[in-house]
Parts: C-alpha cells; structure tokens; sequence
C-alpha cells in the first residue's frame, strides 16, 4: 500500500490522474484558509489521515467494517464484509473507489482502490450501495 501523508508525495504517484484527483481534493478543503505554519500540505491536519493508495488484495485488510454476527459486533475488513461509509463511491470516471471513514473532527483515512481490485471483491460494491442509501443517493454510480 503506497501511503500519502503529505502533499509533496504526490510526486511519488505514477498514474498522474490520481495524483491530480488527491490534489484537487487538498486544494477543495484547503480552499481559502491559511495554512498553520508547521502543518502546510500534511494530509493528516487537512483530512484527519493520510490517503491510501490500495496496490494489491491483502492492502484491503486495512479497510476496517463492523459486522453484527447475532453473538455481538466485532471489526472484520471489507474482505470479509460490508458496511456504510462517510464516502464509498466511483471517482475518476469509475478507474478507482474512495473510501473515506471519518473517525475524527479532522476527518480520517481515505483510501484509493483501482477498480481492477474493487471488481473482485463483491462487498465493495455492496458497501457503495450501503452508503448511498445511508446519505440519500450518489452522484457517482458504476460508470
């Protein structure tokens, strides 16, 4: 998993239309505000984390969802389960999934999974279904 914690990583991204996709993100919630001296480009005082650029299968272990399996609630992955999310939508003319849980004030993680992953693992398009009818409809259905 290639991990983006500030904004001059961006450089590091080889396919140059996430990186303007995760920058245009930066400049939207950045907007007009000043930067604090100390946090300029830190994704983690921008988004409340950093973003994560899922490369392969086992990278989606980190995607935590809670599932309730009558014995209780317990966390498992997205590999495992389904669930609703703050974002969980086709970005990019439908090339990747993000993922956003946010977990703070400042938001939390955002995780980026190209759609030859997120084809493969059903509970992914099941969690955009989840979180659609959690925040009243999408924008970004399947292209």
């Amino acid at each position: 998993m290639i991990v983006i914690e500030h904004f001059s990583e961006l450089v590091n991204i080889k396919d140059v239309e996430l990186a303007g996709f995760i920058s245009s993100l930066y400049l939207k919630v950045k907007g007009d505000m000043e930067e604090v001296e100390g946090f300029k480009g830190d994704f983690e005082y921008w988004f409340g984390g950093p973003v994560f650029i899922v490369e392969d299968m086992c990278d989606l272990n980190q995607i935590t969802t809670m599932i309730d399996d009558g014995s209780g609630r317990r966390w498992t992955s997205i590999l495992e389960n389904s669930d609703s999310f703050d974002v969980c939508e086709y970005v990019m003319d439908g090339r990747y999934v993000q993922i956003v849980n946010i977990t703070t004030d400042a938001g939390g993680n955002t995780y980026m999974v190209p759609r030859n992953i997120a084809d493969q693992v059903p509970y992914i398009a099941e969690s955009i279904e989840k979180t659609e009818l959690l925040w009243g409809g999408n924008k970004n259905k399947q292209p």
